[in-house]
């Protein structure tokens, strides 16, 4: 982050806390300890610490939140390439992802919100344009089958959410 920015973060956290004695010197302290971090992460430390902490955090709880929070968005972006570039159930391994009861929940729950908006939309006169849920199933059912996961999703999901973005802008 560049000096602006850490001191913009600095300012935000001294005003968080009203009855701390706080001057120049220490701001300039915390301003040079986390002037090496990425802006954005330490603004989302010091915003979940603020919420948490009673007193002012020290430049350790910091920078110790911002590595914490880091850790944690790296595993879930792993985790997420990980299951996105699965091709079929056996390489996700045991595990609440297995393709085959995930399939079975969501087409339960696609025939059960299909039928519920046929029943509203008869009831209000408005056309039934299809389901929304369907892109998803057929994620599901592209899992089931050991297709291309990833592809099957930038076909049908992200196609249809842009499809909804143009209609519905």
């Amino acid at each position: 982050m560049n000096k602006t920015e850490a001191v913009t973060l600095v300012t935000m956290l001294v005003t968080s806390y009203p009855g701390t004695r706080f001057d120049e010197g220490n701001a300039a302290a915390y301003e040079a300890a986390i002037a090496d971090l990425d802006a954005r992460e330490t603004q989302d430390a010091l915003a979940d610490l603020v919420r948490t902490s009673r007193f002012l955090p020290s430049i350790a709880d910091i920078r110790s939140e911002v590595f914490r929070l880091r850790k944690t968005r790296q595993a879930a972006a792993a985790e997420q390439e990980r299951l996105l570039s699965a091709r079929a159930p056996s390489e996700l391994g045991p595990g609440p992802h297995e393709w085959a009861r995930t399939l079975a929940t969501m087409l339960e729950d696609q025939a059960r919100f299909e039928r519920m908006t046929k029943a509203w939309c008869e009831k209000n006169g408005k056309p039934y344009s299809g389901d929304p849920g369907a892109p998803f199933v057929a994620l599901a059912q592209a899992g089931a089958r050991g297709d291309d996961v990833r592809g099957r999703f930038q076909r049908e999901v992200i196609g249809y959410q842009e499809e909804q973005e143009r209609r519905y802008p």
